[in-house]
């Protein structure tokens, strides 16, 4: 193969992982820590007092780079799990600790501008929606 050749193969392959091959600038989920704080009045009254009174706290959420999340209730570690994205939704699995689901979750998402707005798509896990849902994820700053 010839040089021209090759750098003609390398520079397709490069093109080929830009954000626009993707997609026309397809939006990617965004990594970091985000907070929210739930107050008892935010909390639908179908769910129960004791519940009800769990979730009303300051809430954040690390979505680290590799697909793994953190989730802590007032600083303490409360729940482990896993996240795949697309452009347009999130699908929660494999929780584990304190306040973990056991159930799949999944959620549409957007960015209003730095904020993460998650909306429910389909999720039995009524503590994971109030908490992902009634107010919008800011980024910590």
């Amino acid at each position: 193969m010839t040089k021209s050749w090759s750098l003609v193969i390398l520079c397709a392959s490069a093109l080929a992982f830009t954000p626009a091959a993707r997609g026309k600038g397809a939006p990617e989920f965004p990594h970091g820590t985000f907070i929210t704080t739930i107050t008892r009045g935010d909390v639908p009254p179908d769910i129960p007092d004791e519940t009800a009174n769990v979730l009303a706290s300051a809430w954040e959420i690390t979505f680290g780079d590799s697909g793994k999340l953190i989730a802590r209730k007032d600083g303490a570690e409360v729940v482990r799990g896993d996240y795949a994205a697309t452009a347009t939704s999130v699908v929660f699995s494999n929780d584990a600790g304190e306040y973990a689901c056991g159930v799949n979750g999944t959620y549409a998402w957007k960015l209003d501008d730095k904020n993460l707005v998650l909306t429910k798509s389909a999720d039995d896990c009524a503590g994971r929606a109030v908490v992902l849902t009634v107010h919008p994820l800011k980024p910590r700053s």
